[in-house]
């Protein structure tokens, strides 16, 4: 995906994309442009596509896993949702996984969230992680950690 920049004023109501330069040089130069005070001129990046828009699958799987070594159902979800508007883009590869020990776990446990777009590679990531949280304290003492699917 390639990438404009432009050169907007003003906020909410006020708003206004006043173009869009080729290079992000070239909109610095214009946002630079003396104004007489109000308003001033930013600069943001948009994504340019000449491609059609794709949707895309993110499958998920969730679990706590307790220090007593024991762990909760697993729980399934899957999104679909176009890839230029994505909630969560950094989970469209093939699996990501995070584990955190929040606060509402009170110090006994954590989450384990598997998501990605290869179901198979969830599956995997999350059957791996979950067994090794279970049988590895020190693993489960982390406070967080994320770790992206290998190839």
């Amino acid at each position: 995906m390639k990438t404009m920049w432009a050169v907007t004023s003003g906020s909410y109501s006020d708003y206004h994309v006043l173009c869009v330069c080729d290079s992000e040089a070239r909109a610095k130069r214009i946002a630079a442009t003396p104004t007489g005070g109000y308003p001033s001129y930013d600069v943001q990046t948009i994504p340019y596509r000449d491609d059609d828009p794709q949707q895309i699958v993110i499958h998920g799987l969730e679990c706590e896993v307790w220090d007593d070594g024991t762990a909760t159902e697993q729980r399934t979800s899957i999104e679909v949702e176009w890839d230029f508007d994505m909630l969560w883009p950094e989970r469209n590869v093939r699996s990501i996984s995070r584990w955190v020990r929040a606060p509402v776990h009170k110090n006994h446990g954590g989450r384990l969230e598997v998501h990605g777009n290869d179901l198979e590679a969830v599956r995997h990531s999350f059957s791996d992680l979950r067994a090794q949280l279970m049988t590895t304290s020190g693993m489960r003492g982390k406070r967080e950690f994320t770790q992206r699917s290998r190839a």
